[in-house]
């Protein structure tokens, strides 16, 4: 019980006037009356710090949202698995897809493990600021009778409360577990990674193996040595037979004075005769003459004969000659075609030497081109990764604020132990609208200042009280345990009620806190009300 003065006049006085104060003329008070809000402080978790959690008695707060799921592993392994033959890229990709939650099965929020996000509720469970408010006042906590407040009829049971933290405890593991899965999601991709990448390096491995033996093939099969040395040998070649062919041609002026030589053997034969004294003297003179004109009628035919063989020679020299040129020229051009050949063999090498080393550096492009994006991608499923399993941290980290450390609250030190909040509510009918309403004011801080003499504890505070006055008027349960209990312990009823207002009037003047104007518009509220 939240501690509070045996002597609740001035109290009471107070209350009367902040929820009475602003009510209209056509606005009638039905009840007055001091409640108490039960909550529930129950253990929350003990790592890394210990904590408890406090339940809402009454269950108008509660703690609505979704948590990160963990990845969806079964299909990720499938990918993984290659099961649709897809590349390294496309594999990636795709399992990109289905960590952003972009695939065709893909839900973003679900009661399950399937969707991105999962929904959950923890009934009763109070939020960080409302909490930040009771750690105000659990310091003033003491053991007290509650039999003269109002109590609530309670929506939690002390099981149910149990029921409560260890859900709260199991959404907090279950979220640590979703990160740690995570985790452990991201060292299985990297796992696959490494082989992707190991198998590309060992394509690298053989491309660049497979074209360094072409290469070397097509180097070996000719270079510039062979090349010089085959054009040296086909020289050789093309002069032995250039000479070859030239001894025939000498062996055709050979036969040309050959049969020069036959023509003139033949003259001097039959000119031996006339040459020789002996054989003339043997013959008569008379008998010689006349042989003597046949000879030089002979020598004179032979002779005619033999200048024409000459010019016949000197014909068949000139083209023998001509000939010897041709062979000559035939040759250098025989040699210059093979030089010509030999040389582009050399030529298409070095082509195919260089279409080869671009083929390869082609191939191993598109390798290292798929290394590179194999890698980035990798990169971007690493970061979506983490940013998932920051956020199961980070959402495991908002529900642990969710509760108070125990250092904080060192007035409740049992594992589960009920707290009741002291609060003032008023039913009020609007006789223009022909409806009932309630105010409820909750514990703030007194000002003395004659503008605004209360000030609520915190925002959260202000909120709730608005809160529980709109919920009361969809939920018809609470509006009825919160009409029954402000009925059944209205002031309003108690004959003494006129006389302690004007007992806590008197307090709160001498205490400066309200001035005669406020004293004066209470007492005319006081006298309207009853």
């Amino acid at each position: 019980m939240f501690d509070d003065d045996e002597n609740i006049n001035d109290e009471m006085a107070l209350a009367y006037h902040l929820l009475t104060n602003k009510l209209e003329a056509n606005q009638k008070l039905l009840s007055f009356a001091r409640l108490v809000w039960p909550f529930l402080a129950v253990q929350g978790v003990s790592k890394p710090v210990s904590t408890h959690i406090i339940l809402d008695g009454m269950q108008i707060l509660s703690k609505k949202g979704k948590i990160t799921n963990p990845p969806r592993k079964p299909l990720i392994g499938h990918i993984l698995r290659n099961a649709d033959n897809r590349d390294a890229v496309n594999q990636l990709e795709r399992i990109i897809t289905v960590l952003k939650y972009e695939d065709k099965e893909a839900e973003k929020l679900s009661e399950g493990e399937n969707s991105e996000y999962q929904e959950f509720q923890i009934k009763s469970l109070i939020n960080p600021e409302f909490l930040d408010s009771l750690k105000q006042l659990i310091p003033y906590l003491k053991y007290k009778s509650i039999k003269n407040y109002g109590q609530l009829d309670t929506r939690l049971s002390t099981e149910h409360a149990l029921d409560l933290s260890e859900e709260y405890r199991n959404l907090i593991e279950k979220l640590r577990g979703n990160a740690l899965r995570w985790k452990e999601e991201r060292e299985l991709i990297g796992n696959e990674l490494e082989k992707m990448l190991k198998n590309i390096n060992l394509q690298v491995k053989d491309v660049s193996l497979r074209y360094d033996n072409e290469l070397s093939k097509i180097q070996n099969s000719i270079d510039d040595t062979q090349v010089r040395e085959k054009i040296d040998a086909k020289k050789d070649e093309l002069t032995q037979l250039q000479m070859k062919e030239k001894k025939n041609l000498l062996d055709n002026i050979a036969v040309l004075f050959k049969n020069l030589n036959d023509t003139l053997e033949e003259i001097l034969k039959k000119n031996k005769f006339f040459s020789s004294e002996d054989l003339l003297k043997r013959k008569a003179f008379e008998d010689i003459i006349p042989s003597v004109k046949d000879q030089v009628s002979f020598l004179r035919t032979q002779g005619n004969d033999f200048v024409d063989s000459l010019d016949t020679i000197e014909e068949r020299i000139f083209e023998i000659n001509t000939k010897a040129e041709e062979i000559d020229k035939k040759a250098g051009k025989d040699l210059e075609i093979f030089r010509e050949q030999e040389s582009g063999k050399l030529s298409e090498r070095d082509q195919q030497s260089a279409n080869l080393k671009q083929e390869k550096a082609e191939e191993i492009g598109k390798l290292e081109q798929e290394k590179k994006t194999i890698e980035s991608l990798f990169s971007e499923i690493k970061e979506i990764i983490k940013t998932k399993e920051q956020e199961c941290l980070d959402q495991a980290q908002e529900l642990i604020e969710w509760s108070l450390k125990d250092e904080e609250i060192q007035a409740i030190r049992m594992p589960i132990q009920w707290i009741y909040m002291p609060f003032y509510a008023i039913f009020y009918e609007d006789e223009d609208m022909m409806e009932e309403n309630m105010h409820i004011l909750l514990p703030g801080y007194i000002t003395k200042s004659s503008e605004n003499i209360y000030e609520e504890l915190s925002s959260s505070f202000l909120e709730i009280g608005k809160e529980v006055s709109e919920k009361i008027e969809d939920d018809m349960a609470l509006r009825s345990n919160f009409e029954f209990s402000i009925e059944n312990n209205s002031y309003l009823k108690d004959e003494k009620f006129k006389e302690q207002i004007q007992r806590g009037l008197t307090l709160l003047k001498n205490q400066n806190i309200i001035s005669d104007n406020i004293v004066n518009q209470i007492n005319q509220k006081l006298a309207s009300d009853l």
